[in-house]
């Protein structure tokens, strides 16, 4: 890019400035930004300009700034170095340095450039349109959105928008001025976080922990089962009597908070569950009598609506979106079971998952959650049911019983029996190699 060279310079110059505050195991780490004198805000309407390319918005004019800088409180490093890389890069190209404030020490009132999932209203609507693995940015009526599904693809987001709104646009900043197109608006296509080389055994990949939410269970005896999600909400069963009867809870994935909570639904054990998004619906495994088969899951009222028979126990189950239909394990986990999109038996093959908890796939790799003994580790398969890597699980997961998989972003389900669950995000990456 014409500009990279110089300004990745001048902003690791800046970056090395960032400062970082700890706090003890288990609290979670705030990378606050250095301050900003607030005198700076301008509050009043942004000017407009129409040309024969469109409408623009003032970001910067005569070197007074329209915008101020929100992000979330208590946003971890990742976040707020890709909010130090916006607010260095304008300093760089416009000499004005941007006001930078987290959504708790602001009200709120005036334009504002929000990243991230802020408490603003902008920034909660769009939350809602996300897929996983995605992100947009947005000019609004009073703000510019730039959002992302994890703060991984947040940090994506402010990338695409250094690169496409201001140094691509160059010929619109100079020295205190800086516009943007009223019209904004882009969406990411999912991303794939997999390294290319993914299949090469020399490589040693590890789990990363990026997040950790509680669930909490408000049933006495609540035993974590199968859990899936839709990119907006978890969605997990909790087994909740002596039959077997699970209550499934429609949560938030960033807080943890309860949203909903379903009724008791009898013979649904849902030791597995998958989002089928062709239908916008929730497939989980049923345990009946001892008869195994799937029942659809209506998420909006998380009651059933639907069974069918599969011909065989079944013991997880994944949905498979390249081809819409769904990847299931039989029930002492030794063939893997392919599936019609109304789950008929289409092919099984050999298949060993020993000590297997947690079953997902993202149509490129089956991930299998080990927890067998003394081994905790997520094993790699290709979808053909080859193997593929072990990543060795170190912790904080003792007892996995579910798994999400969303390209390189894993979501592990731990039960903490009568306090509830610990949901953890897990990125897979390949280790440095030591000289």
């Amino acid at each position: 890019m014409r500009f990279k060279k110089q300004i990745c310079a001048l902003l690791t110059v800046f970056m090395l400035a960032v400062p970082l505050i700890s706090c003890g195991d288990g609290d979670k780490v705030a990378y606050p930004l250095p301050d900003t004198e607030a005198k700076d805000t301008v509050q009043t309407e942004p000017p407009r300009e129409t040309t024969d390319d469109g409408t623009f918005t003032h970001l910067i004019k005569s070197g007074r700034k329209y915008y101020r800088v929100i992000y979330p409180e208590g946003a971890g490093k990742e976040l707020t170095d890709a909010v130090e890389s916006l607010k260095n890069t304008v300093t760089v190209l416009t000499g004005q340095e941007l006001v930078v404030r987290s959504d708790a020490e602001d009200a709120g009132d005036g334009r504002e450039i929000l990243i991230g999932r802020t408490d603003r209203e902008d920034s909660k609507n769009a939350i809602g349109e996300l897929k996983f693995l995605t992100f947009c940015v947005r000019v609004t009526d009073t703000n510019i959105v730039i959002l992302g599904s994890n703060d991984r693809m947040t940090a994506l987001g402010v990338e695409w928008f250094i690169d496409n709104c201001i140094e691509r646009n160059f010929n619109n900043i100079g020295e205190g001025y800086w516009r943007i197109a009223s019209d904004t608006e882009y969406v990411s296509s999912e991303a794939s976080y997999l390294p290319e080389n993914f299949v090469n055994a020399e490589d040693t990949y590890v789990l990363e922990e990026t997040g950790t939410v509680n669930v909490p269970c408000r049933a006495e005896n609540g035993i974590l089962r199968g859990s899936c999600t839709d990119g907006r909400y978890y969605y997990c069963a909790f087994e909740v009597n002596e039959n077997g009867d699970c209550v499934i809870y429609k949560v938030d994935l960033e807080s943890g908070e309860i949203l909903q909570t379903g009724e008791e639904i009898p013979g649904l054990r849902a030791v597995d569950m998958t989002y089928d998004t062709s239908r916008s619906k929730i497939v989980a495994v049923d345990y009946s009598k001892g008869r195994s088969g799937v029942s659809v899951i209506d998420p909006e009222s998380l009651t059933r609506i639907a069974e069918y028979d599969v011909g065989e126990n079944i013991s997880a189950i994944a949905y498979l979106k390249e081809s819409n239909s769904f990847l299931a394990l039989n029930e002492d986990k030794t063939a893997l079971l392919s599936l019609s999109p109304v789950f008929k038996l289409k092919s099984r093959e050999p298949f060993d998952a020993t000590g297997g908890c947690g079953f997902d796939t993202d149509s490129s790799f089956i991930y299998l959650c080990v927890s067998d003994g003394d081994l905790r580790a997520v094993r790699i398969y290709s979808c053909d049911g080859d193997f593929i890597n072990e990543i060795a699980l170190d912790g904080p997961v003792s007892a996995p019983r579910s798994l999400i998989a969303v390209g390189a972003e894993l979501l592990l389900g731990y039960d903490t029996y009568f306090r509830g669950a610990d949901i953890y995000e897990f990125f897979i990456k390949v280790s440095e190699k030591s000289s």
